[in-house]
């Protein structure tokens, strides 16, 4: 349970609605590097200079701040603080609880103001494939990354406890109160990514898979992308989405990387028909494919035409790059 508790370093730790008015020197703040002031959730008492038999006294209630209210005592004596150990019991109601301490040594009693602390309620968060999973109570804020994974395109949230908008499912980072009840949240990767270097100039390319208009339109606006219709042997501006294998001639002013992300549809020959003569072709996927009845074929690499190795009329055509071939049945 939430609230206050003394573990085997005599430490209290609980929430607190109010900061601390009085306090004999003996029950101090706890400071840390990252918090040089007070912090607000930590309190100690010092027993260095006790004499034998000094007690002290926790009196916890809930309902009315009054001091005099019905409480629940729990004593310790100083030479079992650093060994014994005390939490709040399981099953405490939900609620606002006051606490107080009175110390007792040589027979001269000090006390501590009255201070308050909730019991709130709280649940688990389970963030699968990402960061944010925990205990928290309620109306917490919570943030849940998805993870960065090699290869692939982080596609939106499936929550389950909590209602996310729909731009909320599509942010890596998001951040939601937590409810009264347990939260699930999975971060869904159903895209593949490739980094394709492109020269300044020309570069006549394959599609890796197919290709859809979201995640792919910033880059594919910046760059003209032509597209060659084997059917009526003419060029034509090429617009998103775009099928696998799909050979395209891309213009660049400079050298860049761009991120290609794609749906992945295997190996497949994109722009090959049946017809007799010149085809250009692409190949998607990560592996070449072979392609018969080809009497010449070349690719454009470097900003220069390459011939490719034909045998026995087969051509190996190289995964993501574009081709010219000939084709003769």
């Amino acid at each position: 349970p939430e609230g206050a508790f003394i573990n085997a370093e005599a430490t209290i730790v609980f929430d607190m609605n109010e900061p601390i008015t009085t306090a004999p020197a003996w029950f101090n703040w706890v400071t840390t590097e990252e918090n040089p002031v007070a912090d607000p959730t930590t309190l100690r008492w010092d027993t260095s200079e006790d004499e034998d038999g000094t007690t002290y006294v926790v009196n916890y209630w809930m309902g009315d701040p009054d001091p005099t209210a019905e409480a629940t005592t729990v004593t310790f004596n100083s030479d079992t603080l650093t060994t014994g150990s005390w939490q709040l019991p399981d099953g405490l109601a939900l609620g606002t609880y006051y606490w107080n301490v009175t110390k007792t040594n040589g027979g001269v009693s000090s006390n501590t103001s009255t201070w308050s602390f909730d019991l709130l309620p709280t649940h688990t968060v389970t963030v699968v494939n990402g960061t944010g999973s925990g205990v928290y109570k309620l109306d917490t804020a919570v943030t849940a990354t998805a993870s960065d994974v090699e290869g692939k395109v982080f596609t939106g949230w499936t929550a389950e406890g909590v209602t996310l908008t729909d731009k909320e499912k599509q942010d890596a980072t998001v951040v939601f109160f937590m409810p009264d009840n347990d939260v699930t949240l999975t971060a869904n990767y159903g895209l593949d990514a490739v980094d394709v270097s492109l020269r300044a100039g020309w570069n006549l390319i394959a599609t890796p898979g197919n290709l859809p208009s979201a995640y792919n339109a910033t880059w594919f606006e910046k760059l003209q992308a032509f597209a060659f219709d084997n059917l009526h042997r003419t060029y034509g501006q090429a617009s998103l989405p775009l099928a696998a294998g799909e050979p395209l001639w891309v213009f660049c002013k400079t050298e860049q990387t761009v991120r290609v992300v794609y749906e992945d549809a295997g190996s497949v020959v994109g722009g090959l028909t049946d017809k007799n003569g010149w085809q250009l072709v692409g190949v998607s996927g990560k592996e070449a494919v072979e392609v018969d009845n080809v009497q010449a074929a070349w690719r454009w690499v470097s900003g220069r035409w390459q011939a490719l190795e034909i045998n026995d009329e087969k051509v190996s055509l190289p995964a993501g790059q574009g081709c010219f071939i000939y084709r003769k049945q």
